[in-house]
């Protein structure tokens, strides 16, 4: 392929478009990455290296959600930021990540928030995600909201919630069912699964094991 002019050009181009890349975001980052070394985060050179954070103290997250609305994603800079806040020390108001999840169309930034959500404990969250699961449509994007769920609201009403999404999200309704469900919840899922062949039956039947051993009723 080394000797093939037409490969050699293709490397060539892409390395070109990459340094591009590199350069605008670099550009687009400036700002927030100036703010950041005024703080103190000098550490920080591009908004990837957030994702290499284990922690996000409580002024770096300050600064996160100040940037999060005037950051732009086209070279997903917007998403690091929030992939940042996933390390978050302490809780943190979610009303700039839930406004950006109804306002955007970028699949892998939506996700992004969906993820933070169910992973952190966020202040003024829980009416967000009733209203949303509740009156919209769902999909993919809303995937990790299952275990925002379980996490946010108490068993008998994240329990009936996650039972109406099943069949919109059958892999991630069965784990979040591992980690809160009760015995009768078992039933519900061995019953479930039958619906369902192959990887999902058998993803499903993993997180069924998961919630016995969980209770003390599996081997």
């Amino acid at each position: 392929m080394e000797n093939d002019p037409g490969y050699l050009a293709r490397r060539n181009e892409m390395q070109d478009r990459v340094k591009e890349i590199e350069n605008e975001s670099k550009i687009l980052e400036t700002p927030f990455i100036e703010d950041l070394h005024v703080h103190g985060y000098t550490s920080i050179q591009s908004s990837s290296d957030l994702t290499k954070l284990k922690k996000a103290d409580p002024t770096l997250v300050e600064l996160l959600l100040k940037w999060i609305p005037r950051i732009d994603n086209k070279h997903r800079s917007q998403e690091m930021l929030v992939r940042g806040l996933a390390v978050a020390t302490a809780p943190f108001n979610a009303a700039a990540l839930t406004h950006l999840f109804d306002n955007s169309q970028a699949f892998s930034l939506k996700w992004a928030i969906a993820n933070t959500i169910a992973g952190n404990d966020l202040l003024n969250v829980t009416s967000w995600l009733e209203k949303k699961l509740n009156d919209e449509v769902p999909d993919k994007t809303w995937e990790m909201l299952m275990y925002a769920v379980a996490r946010y609201f108490p068993y008998d009403r994240s329990s009936e919630m996650l039972r109406r999404l099943f069949h919109q999200f059958p892999l991630q309704v069965a784990d979040a069912f591992s980690m809160i469900g009760r015995t009768a919840d078992i039933t519900y899922l061995e019953d479930m699964s039958l619906k369902y062949k192959g990887a999902q039956r058998t993803s499903i039947n993993k997180s069924i094991k998961k919630l016995q051993q969980r209770l003390g009723k599996g081997k």
